[in-house]
C-alpha cells in the first residue's frame, strides 16, 4: 500500500478524506483513513492485508474488537461520500475516526453522521452493498503510531466494470472493422 497524497482539507492540522492511495504500484484511487491512532505522510509504503467488508470476516482488520457493526457504520458513512458534497467529508471522516476511537474530538455535524449510521445499523442497512468496501490493514497490526494506517475505499460496482468492458470491446470491434477496410 502506498499513500500518494492528501487531497482533502486539513482540519486542525489533520488531513481528511480523500487520500490518494495505490496498491502494488497500480493505478491510484481515493481512500479514507479510518485509523486516527496512526499517522502517515505522502510517500509512505507498507505491506497490508486486504479485507472485503462484504465477507463480514474481520480477521485481519485493526479494530476487530470494535465489531462488524462498527465497520459497517464506518463503511456506510464512506459510501455516503458518493452522494454528499465535499464540504461534508471532513465531518464524515472525523465521525469514522470517532467510531473506532471515541476520544477523537468531533463537532455536531460529525455526531450527526454517527447518529445516522447508528440508525442505518438499527434498520439493517437496507440496500447497502458492503462488498463495495475494501479495507487495507497493515500486516504489522500493532505498528507504532507513525505510518502503517488502516485505509478504506470503495471499489467500482460490478455493473460499472461490465459496462466499461463492453464499451472497450465495442470500440475494439469498430477499430478492427475500420482497419480491415
Amino acid at each position: 500500500m502506498e499513500l500518494i497524497s492528501f487531497d482533502g482539507p486539513f482540519v486542525n492540522g489533520i488531513p481528511t478524506y480523500p487520500y490518494t492511495l495505490a496498491f502494488r504500484a497500480s493505478e491510484s484511487f481515493l481512500g479514507l483513513c479510518d485509523d486516527y491512532y496512526h499517522d502517515g505522510s505522502p510517500g509512505d509504503t507498507w505491506r497490508a492485508n486486504l479485507t472485503n467488508l462484504g465477507t463480514g470476516n474481520l480477521t485481519y482488520v485493526r479494530f476487530a474488537s470494535s465489531g462488524l457493526i462498527a465497520y459497517r457504520e464506518a463503511a456506510w458513512i464512506l459510501l455516503e461520500t458518493q452522494v454528499t458534497s465535499a464540504p461534508q467529508w471532513p465531518d464524515m471522516n472525523f465521525a469514522i475516526w470517532h467510531i473506532f476511537n471515541p476520544t477523537v474530538p468531533i463537532d455536531q455535524q460529525a455526531q450527526d453522521w454517527i447518529d445516522l449510521a447508528v440508525q442505518e445499523a438499527q434498520s439493517g442497512f437496507p440496500g447497502v452493498d458492503f462488498s463495495l468496501v475494501m479495507i487495507a490493514t497493515p500486516v504489522d497490526i500493532n505498528a507504532p503510531p507513525t505510518g502503517d494506517q488502516e485505509m478504506m475505499w470503495i471499489t467500482p460496482e460490478p455493473g460499472s466494470l461490465t459496462l466499461l468492458a463492453s464499451g472497450a470491446l465495442g470500440i475494439a470491434g469498430v477499430l478492427r472493422r475500420k482497419l480491415k477496410l
